[in-house]
């Protein structure tokens, strides 16, 4: 007699089909996703900390094999053109460089997401991007440490391989992950293809947002690609990145006319 009462109401309304799961039971669901997400967040932290320390266990390695003078500086063709005597001062400025990157994309990810909070627009989608934007960006700075310190070597482990080059192939890998992001970005006022235009309604915001997503995509994938082109022709991801910031303008504009 009381199943059609206030409990048999809610029951109803939960299951409005007379099938399907509870509220309960999608709110576990959602708890799990995100527990999931964080797992995959702390994991991530763990690994850029791992990546910031690998120029020091570089140094710890080669130490005892380097020789009494050591190349301490080198020019834009990375050539050495600065030498000192074999000490710890003058060797742990290259080990310690790969906390450049953490150090650096710690606080500008803890302002975004503190901003983006604020706007009502954290997620975990964001946090996981700015770990990883963080690991890329350490790994560039480790492994210009690890190189730079097995570089000093009579026999350098790395001969035949050119720094500046591995250095854009990771440059390239981050656009890349940054442009398959980009779509997936709420309006919000630190993060996204900003811009006026693209900040008048959430449909110029997304469309905005896919369109830079594209371009960055594939700008990214070419910049990675340039770092194995022969010569002199490497520096065609110098246009290439040019284009990655004019063209996303040019266009959200016309889009958003």
């Amino acid at each position: 007699m009381n199943s059609t009462g206030k409990g048999g109401s809610r029951h109803r309304e939960a299951h409005p089909h007379g099938s399907g799961p509870s509220a309960g039971a999608l709110w576990r669901e959602r708890q799990t996703r995100w527990a999931r997400r964080d797992r995959g967040n702390r994991a991530i932290s763990r690994l850029i900390w791992l990546a910031a320390a690998l120029p020091l266990l570089a140094l710890a390695l080669v130490y005892p094999h380097l020789p009494e003078r050591v190349p301490v500086h080198y020019d834009a063709a990375w050539r050495a053109d600065r030498y000192a005597d074999k000490t710890l001062a003058a060797l742990l400025p290259f080990g310690f460089i790969g906390f450049l990157g953490p150090l650096l994309m710690k606080p500008i990810a803890y302002v975004s997401l503190r901003a983006q909070a604020s706007k009502g627009n954290g997620s975990p989608a964001l946090v996981r991007f700015m770990n990883a934007s963080a690991l890329l960006v350490t790994l560039i700075f480790a492994a210009l440490g690890v190189f730079s310190l097995t570089s000093m070597l009579s026999k350098p482990l790395w001969s035949g391989i050119s720094l500046p080059r591995v250095l854009l192939f990771l440059l390239g890998a981050t656009l890349l992950y940054t442009g398959n992001f980009l779509p997936k970005l709420k309006r919000g006022v630190v993060s996204g293809f900003r811009t006026p235009r693209t900040l008048r309604s959430d449909e110029a915001w997304a469309r905005a947002q896919r369109l830079a997503g594209r371009i960055w995509t594939a700008g990214g994938l070419a910049v990675a690609v340039c770092a194995f082109l022969p010569g002199r022709l490497v520096y065609l991801a110098a246009p290439v990145m040019l284009a990655m910031i004019a063209l996303p303008l040019a266009l959200s504009r016309r889009m958003t006319d």
